[in-house]
């Protein structure tokens, strides 16, 4: 092999190689501008999150308390339903008596 042809060689290796390194390096770049664009974004929903928490827990209070309303109307719907059943209890008492 003459020294013109080991010259051919290495610069077709070269040129190989830096196009390598030029595909590594897009991307690296692409996987770089995917990550800024991620970090803006968490950036922007932090902000959102912050300005949204009042209203979240203005919302997590009312459900309790709405939670809490439940169930005293609850109770008190058992205690009727209660008084219901044995009002007709007693009203089938009568109504078999009668007959």
């Amino acid at each position: 092999m003459s020294y013109l042809e080991l010259l051919t060689v290495f610069k077709i290796i070269l040129k190989d190689k830096e196009e390598e390194l030029k595909a590594c390096i897009n991307r690296l770049k692409s996987g770089l501008d995917k990550l800024t664009g991620a970090n803006i974004e968490v950036a922007e929903m932090q902000i959102q999150l912050k300005e949204l928490q009042p209203e979240l827990e203005k919302s997590a209070i009312e459900t309790s308390e709405l939670m809490t309303q439940i169930e005293v109307e609850k109770k008190e719907a058992e205690e009727t339903q209660n008084i219901v059943s044995k009002e007709e209890a007693e009203a089938k008492v009568q109504t078999d008596e009668a007959l």
